[in-house]
């Protein structure tokens, strides 16, 4: 049974504000939950049911959870999902350290003002499918740790490194090509691209903002062969993301 003082903590964090002053987020979901506590995140608590805790004991059995049984209805009034599975777990928040040292030899994500927590989280596991280890986020993105961005993401989220940073001195020190997703760029299927240096994607409204034009080395676009007016941010995504793929994965 969980107490009302544990369902009024859960709760609090659906809440930015919150989630910031404990340092600690929500995981929702049967998969996601098994995928978070097979990373290297710090699993604070566990709420669930008994069915799930029995089937799921070698997930548990060597940790230093605090665990606790929890009825269908009780995970329903903690949860964000309208159908809940049959766990939640609280997971602390990574320490922000500094930014990694950007490699020649790597593909990195750079996100603008991204404001969406579903399209944050696809393109968090958008990342993790093409092996980008790490994503770049101006400090006005949506939270990587909002519930709705953690669902989007899945386990993906556990895989990939997220920093909040000012992307302008970022791209100021930086020798890595910025390729910047731009509608007046040069078409991305001309290019001849290489999975090296920075993806910068804009926000999904206005575009790439002002500031960080000028830091763009490589602007690119997407061909357009119908009427719609722009692409979902994270289709956009998955689309660059698999042309600088695609030379590795045509290596015979």
């Amino acid at each position: 049974m969980i107490s009302k003082v544990r369902i009024k903590f859960l709760n609090s964090l659906h809440l930015k504000k919150f989630r910031h002053e404990h340092k600690a987020f929500l995981v929702e979901g049967n998969k996601t939950v098994a995928e978070l506590l097979s990373s290297g995140y710090y699993v604070q608590s566990l709420y669930a049911t008994a069915s799930w805790l029995q089937a799921n004991r070698e997930l548990t059995g060597n940790k230093k959870i605090e665990i606790f049984e929890a009825t269908a209805e009780e995970l329903k009034a903690c949860s964000t999902h309208t159908q809940p599975d049959e766990v939640i777990a609280v997971a602390s928040i990574p320490a922000s350290g500094a930014i990694p040292a950007l490699e020649k030899g790597s593909l990195y994500l750079a996100l603008d003002s991204i404001n969406d927590p579903g399209n944050l989280g696809s393109i968090i596991r958008i990342a993790d499918w093409f092996g980008i280890q790490h994503i770049l986020c101006s400090e006005d993105c949506v939270d990587a740790y909002n519930p709705k961005t953690v669902s989007a993401a899945k386990g993906s989220l556990f895989r990939t490194g997220i920093t909040y940073t000012n992307l302008q001195q970022v791209f100021a020190k930086t020798a890595l090509p910025v390729y910047g997703a731009l509608l007046e760029g040069e078409n991305v299927y001309k290019q001849d691209l290489g999975a090296k240096g920075i993806l910068l994607i804009g926000n999904e409204a206005n575009g790439i903002s002002q500031a960080l034009l000028p830091y763009i080395t490589h602007p690119v676009s997407i061909p357009s062969f119908g009427g719609a007016e722009s692409l979902n941010a994270a289709m956009a995504t998955a689309i660059l993301c698999s042309e600088f793929m695609r030379p590795a994965a045509i290596q015979p």
